[in-house]
């Protein structure tokens, strides 16, 4: 399976609606996933609500509005007035939060990433494992039909007074039990499709099928480990960079905003012997918040600690996902020698043994039970070439998932 099989179209293109029935393979079924699954979209808000909370981020506070007015109920002396005013920071507070803002939004973008690379992880994992149960289906329905041949000639044998009844059953035993065996493989195979349906966004009754096998064994080429631009790291090294921007934010409001208000009154004051009198006044309020007690210390020290968290995680997460892609491109290297050690040594030596004792069998040199034995051990050998060929592909997919990112199209 080629790495390239495993990248995706670009993050904002959601393709064309699937077709009535489906077929898919390894390469075309991550631009599936990419583009019709469900759940990637619905993260796709995640975008649009950090863009939405942005939009109002380094915006300063609405000016106020005030009026008064006050009537002497002994006399007519009377005063009105309004004032406006307005607060504004006199620290970087508004770019700072703006700043955040943005950074939220590269994280929701991020986060999106990272959703998708799961989703695509996943349907890929489960193709191969549907792809396995396939593969064993297939190899269990040719040694039915291996037995049913050889339980034909046994009855046949038995008709001509030459094989005992007794000594025919045991290949009508062997064959029932190699279908009771197919059984169990329909209902496992339906749960996976229906998976795959979930992660393309298809109904459950709509057609769906996988092409392609699992012969393919070659071993990527060893990747350079850059944790740096995976998404799993990614939403944590923006996490960092809103830390820092939100402790400076926190040390910004250690003063709170100033304001300046514009006042006009005007009134009527009664001044004996004169009369009443006319007043009007123009009035400018500078108001300051001194940080005597509050100086915003929790706040930026509770930041510093979201700051360091996220950097130990980055760290953590580096590491664990260096050992990772190690130990899964071991095992890719040891599943490929099993498979060539049963595929090129053991299977065609067990296929020979078992041609020998069929030949020997017809001939009445060997026994019934030895050559039932024989075809038992050569589907058990064959079985387990299917599973480490299993095994090399889900290490393959797991080895991509940590060293690429899967959300992102090779174009």
């Amino acid at each position: 399976m080629a790495a390239a099989c495993l990248l995706l179209y670009p993050l904002t293109d959601w393709g064309d609606p699937l077709p009535a029935s489906s077929s898919w393979n390894l390469e075309t079924l991550p631009q599936g996933i990419r583009s019709n699954n469900l759940e990637i979209k619905a993260a796709t808000w995640i975008i649009e609500s950090a863009k939405a909370r942005s939009r109002q981020a380094g915006k300063p506070a609405n000016p106020r509005l005030t009026s008064s007015s006050g009537r002497n109920t002994n006399n007519p002396e009377y005063l009105m007035g309004f004032s406006f005013q307005q607060a504004f920071p006199i620290t970087a507070r508004l770019r700072l939060e703006k700043k955040v803002a943005l950074l939220n939004i590269q994280r929701a973008e991020m986060e999106v990433r990272w959703i998708t690379h799961q989703k695509v992880s996943q349907a890929l994992h489960t193709a191969i494992e549907w792809m396995a149960l396939r593969d064993q289906l297939n190899l269990l329905e040719a040694q039915i039909e291996l037995a049913s041949s050889l339980d034909q000639y046994m009855q046949q044998q038995v008709d001509k007074a030459e094989r005992s009844p007794l000594e025919a059953s045991l290949s009508r035993i062997q064959m029932e039990e190699l279908r009771w065996e197919a059984t169990a493989l329909p209902p496992e195979m339906h749960r996976l499709e229906n998976q795959l349906r979930s992660l393309l966004g298809l109904p459950a009754g709509q057609d769906f099928s996988m092409e392609g096998n699992l012969n393919a064994m070659m071993i990527p080429p060893a990747s350079e480990f850059d944790i740096q631009n995976h998404p799993a790291s990614g939403m944590l090294q923006y996490d960092i960079q809103t830390h820092w921007a939100t402790i400076d934010l926190e040390r910004s409001r250690k003063w709170a905003d100033w304001s300046i208000a514009l006042s006009h009154q005007w009134s009527v004051e009664e001044d004996q012997p004169i009369g009443l009198e006319r007043n009007r006044m123009l009035g400018l309020q500078l108001s300051i918040p001194l940080p005597w007690w509050q100086k915003n210390q929790g706040a930026v020290a509770a930041s510093q600690a979201n700051l360091e968290h996220s950097q130990a995680s980055l760290e953590a997460l580096n590491l664990e996902m260096q050992n990772e892609a190690d130990s899964a491109f071991e095992s890719l290297i040891q599943a490929r020698a099993r498979f060539l050690a049963l595929k090129d040594e053991i299977i065609p030596m067990r296929e020979a043994h078992q041609q020998s004792l069929e030949r020997a069998h017809r001939q009445g040199q060997a026994t019934l039970e030895a050559l039932l034995r024989a075809m038992k051990e050569t589907l058990d050998m064959k079985t387990d070439l299917l599973e480490v060929m299993k095994g090399f592909h889900l290490h393959q997919t797991h080895y991509l998932a940590l060293t690429q990112d899967l959300s992102l199209s090779d174009d």
